[in-house]
């Protein structure tokens, strides 16, 4: 990530430089943004259970998914964190219930539906992060066309105001 001589040295702490961008992007993904400029949203802005998703960042115009069964990638990520969720949800409910199994993953399944979405929605955003990290390059990089103004947009001039 970094090409500072610093973050080469093993056994050496990463600089400030590197610990700021490492704590850049975890917000970004937090807050589910692009991957690129880690400004522009990744979701339409809607009800948390919204699964519509923007072809291109808004901000930066880079075309999240690179290719044909680019998220492919998103259902593993989907499923480390699926699996542990469901286990969480499992045991307080045999703790509690003293339910048969069987019983108690089909609780614990109708629990884990609510946290469905957003894990679909996480799981797209931390491998678009992932893969952003571990491929950086330009060249596998597409950009969407600019936006262009509706006629009754008005662009905003510098001196307005004044």
């Amino acid at each position: 990530m970094s090409t500072t001589p610093e973050a080469k040295v093993p056994g050496r702490a990463p600089s400030f430089r590197a610990r700021l961008r490492a704590r850049a992007r975890l917000g970004a993904i937090i807050r589910q943004r692009c991957p690129r400029c880690l400004r522009g949203r990744v979701f339409r802005p809607g009800p948390w259970w919204g699964l519509s998703m923007y072809a291109a960042c808004p901000e930066c115009r880079v075309i999240y998914g690179r290719e044909n069964g680019y998220f492919t990638g998103a259902m593993l990520v989907s499923y480390a964190l699926g699996v542990p969720l469901l286990g969480l949800l499992y045991v307080p409910i045999a703790l509690i219930s003293g339910w048969t199994v069987e019983w108690v993953l089909l609780a614990a399944g109708l629990y884990f539906l609510a946290f469905v979405p957003a894990l679909f929605r996480y799981s797209r955003v931390i491998w678009m992060h992932f893969d952003r990290v571990v491929d950086a390059g330009p060249e596998s990089e597409r950009y969407a066309p600019p936006r262009r103004l509706k006629t009754t947009e008005v662009v905003p001039s510098d001196n307005a105001g004044r």
